[in-house]
């Protein structure tokens, strides 16, 4: 019996190691899922763990998800990249396993793993403002508050990511757990959090707070028959945003970029986000191994095939020019001077459009040169598992983001509904499981969320 309790606590004690460690982004977790499962491998009642195993979908699912890619690795000619992606994923195998197999945590420990993780976020965003506000000091460069100068030992995409589901954990141990998280915490981290989701300047992550936010405080107030209060609140913060946003800064460079860039979308002007052509690259790649993929190793390189194959003799030179010319003769819309029936004038127009034209093409390439050499993912989560293991890949991960959407929505789940929401948007820009950081948080937050509603335990 003390040998259970001890077991228990110390599962418990790795738990609160693990969800601090993600937080971070510090070595401490991956040392946390080791002895995780070391402690699982040596502990008894292996045919009870399975019988819970086999009974919960999600950890059928996730063991799955996992395996496609471990038999990618067969079909892979660079081995080596796709057994260090077999073992980068490995925590979508071993957390659901040794979490899902195991009795439920109490609801207090649940969310005293929920907090530490919180807590964890928002200690690393404020030790990184203080380290970019001596190099803004140092330089009198006011970029330095922004973006990558803020992001520390992760991608800014997966901080900001982070930041935003802390913001979501606060709201709902405050409501949840007054004892826990009082009043004056709560608003305060929810304040700085945010303030943080835009210094860090991801555009998904900005957007994902735009909806959330009046998603949680319009139905907030209209319970307490104060909807006009939940308005006025959710057009204050949008102001207050909008105030941050304008000031001149890398975000406000981004915004204006974004702006322009969906003004754009119709317009084959080289005014786009390199997602643009990646994704219609990645697509051909899929194309052409959509049934099993292009293996787990050899998936990026297949892409980068592709960037290379377009800058390359450069053929569309010529043709890219005349239809250029012909498409703006046709649309006349000011861009360059209007035609008259003045010969000179005539000349001087079609020399814009020369000039313009090739002024295009050296755009794109730019784009395709800076693709190539650094590698680029498809930039998209759902994209890059279609591509690396195939169809079957991806309805499974697809499986896994939308039934249990369907769920908690059945079951009022509000942090479980935020939790998903904000990992499937963020996997619609960003190939998140291609980093440990991604893989680590989905599968610890998943499992203690999300893996057991097939138990209908979830709280």
């Amino acid at each position: 019996m003390l040998s259970f309790i001890k077991d228990k606590q110390i599962y418990f004690f790795l738990l609160l190691l693990l969800s601090i460690g993600i937080g971070l982004q510090i070595v401490i977790y991956k040392i946390a899922i080791a002895i995780l499962f070391l402690q699982w491998l040596i502990s008894k009642g292996f045919k009870q763990k399975f019988i819970k195993l086999k009974k919960n979908v999600f950890a059928i699912g996730l063991t799955v998800f996992y395996f496609l890619y471990c038999m990618s690795f067969f079909w892979s000619d660079n081995n080596a990249v796709a057994f260090a992606d077999v073992i980068l994923k490995l925590p979508l195998l071993i957390l659901p396993i040794v979490i899902l197999s195991q009795n439920n945590l109490s609801k207090k420990q649940l969310n005293q793993v929920f907090l530490s993780f919180a807590l964890s976020s928002l200690v690393l965003n404020l030790y990184s403002f203080f380290k970019a506000y001596s190099l803004y000091l140092a330089t009198n460069n006011i970029d330095k508050l922004y973006y990558s100068s803020l992001s520390l030992n992760m991608h800014t995409s997966a901080q900001s990511m982070f930041t935003c589901f802390s913001i979501a954990l606060f709201v709902y141990l405050f409501s949840k757990d007054k004892n826990l998280v009082s009043k004056w915490m709560a608003y305060s981290a929810v304040i700085i959090q945010l303030t943080f989701v835009f210094l860090l300047s991801s555009r998904m992550q900005i957007l994902i707070m735009a909806f959330l936010v009046p998603a949680y405080l319009i139905p907030y107030y209209y319970k307490k028959k104060k909807v006009a209060l939940g308005l006025l609140y959710t057009l204050f913060i949008f102001g207050a945003s909008y105030l941050i946003i304008t000031i001149p800064s890398t975000l406000n460079s981004r915004y204006d970029k974004t702006v322009s860039q969906i003004n754009s979308l119709r317009e084959d002007n080289g005014n786009y986000d390199a997602r643009k052509f990646i994704w219609k690259e990645g697509l051909e790649v899929i194309k052409n191994n959509w049934l099993i993929g292009t293996g787990s190793g050899d998936v990026t390189d297949a892409l980068a095939a592709r960037y290379f194959r377009l800058i390359s003799g450069n053929p569309l030179t010529e043709n890219l020019a005349e239809s250029k010319v012909s498409q703006t003769q046709k649309s006349n819309n000011g861009a360059f001077l209007s035609k008259q029936d003045s010969i000179s004038i005539h000349n001087i127009h079609e020399k814009q459009l020369s000039v313009y034209s090739k002024n295009l093409l050296e755009r794109r390439i730019h784009h395709y040169n800076i693709a190539y050499q650094r590698k680029y993912n498809f930039h998209n989560q759902y994209l890059q598992t279609f591509g690396a293991i195939g169809v079957f890949g991806f309805l499974m991960l697809c499986f896994l983001i939308i039934y249990p959407v369907y769920l908690s929505i059945k079951k009022k789940d509000y942090l479980a509904i935020s939790f998903l929401f904000i990992v499937g948007a963020s996997c619609l820009t960003e190939s998140i499981f291609e980093r440990q950081a991604g893989v680590a948080f989905y599968a610890l937050f998943y499992v203690l969320l999300i893996g057991r509603i097939s138990q209908n335990k979830l709280s």
